[in-house]
Parts: structure tokens; sequence; C-alpha cells
């Protein structure tokens, strides 16, 4: 597994069995969907397409607000975990912070886009009330063994 920074996406994976980068979408017009590009060659002067996943992994609940993500690799094969932090709001009490886990493994289609195929499976874990830096939820920080 390689790692590396795209400015279109946070932390990237090289996955060796899709033969591609891949990460997670959190500017532009996509965010929560997962984006993947070719390696590009050190000669070439073009920049690799980026390609987005047609599944966002957001919440998608009303009730439920994102705060900030990050995508870990699992390990093994193509599985991947999204690690969201999440603020669900309630109008008669102060709002309650979880992180949101999806779970899931990528794999290409027949016309050789990345999906996520019914493969996702998602937890919810409430966090503490004590004070948690607000660095934590925007970039939750998690890892694999």
């Amino acid at each position: 597994m390689v790692s590396g920074y795209c400015r279109l996406m946070a932390v990237v994976t090289f996955d060796l069995m899709l033969g591609t980068w891949v990460g997670l979408a959190l500017y532009k017009e996509k965010p929560g969907h997962i984006c993947s590009c070719s390696l590009a060659s050190v000669t070439s002067k073009v920049r690799p397409a980026v390609k987005y996943t047609e599944e966002c992994l957001f919440t998608v609940d009303p009730a439920e607000t994102s705060i900030g993500a990050t995508l870990l690799h699992m390990g093994r094969s193509s599985d991947y975990c999204l690690v969201e932090c999440i603020e669900v709001g309630n109008k008669d009490k102060a709002p309650c912070m979880f992180l949101r886990l999806t779970m899931f493994s990528l794999k290409c289609s027949k016309s050789g886009d990345l999906t996520l195929g019914e493969s996702r499976r998602v937890r919810y874990f409430k966090l503490p009330k004590k004070e948690i830096s607000e660095s934590l939820f925007l970039r939750p920080q998690a890892f694999w063994l």
C-alpha cells in the first residue's frame, strides 16, 4: 500500500488490486464520493482524469450533519472504511456527536468505473459528551492493524 496526497482528495492510497489511486473526495463538486485516478507516467505532461463513484458515502439522513471524514484502507484487497463524524440535531436537546463507520469493498464495473456494489455496512458509535477537540471532528483519525 502506498499513500500520498492529491489536491482533489484528502489522503490517497494506491490500490494494487484495482491498479488506481483511491481517495475520498472532500472538495469540488462531489464531496463524499470515492474518487480515483490512474498512475501517471513520470514523463507525462497530462494529468490523469479523476473518476468518481456514483454512490455518495456521506450520511443522507436530514437529521444528521456530516462534520468531517477520513477514508481508511483496511489492508487487504479493496476493502475500505469511511470514518465520518456526524452531529445529530434535536430541537429540544443539545446535539449528539457520533462516529459513523461505513465499511465497503470497491470493484470495477463492466464499464471500468469504480463502484461500491451492495457491499456497504454502516455502524454508529456515540461519542462522549466530554470536551473533544474540533480537529477530531473535522478530520477523524483512524488506523487499521
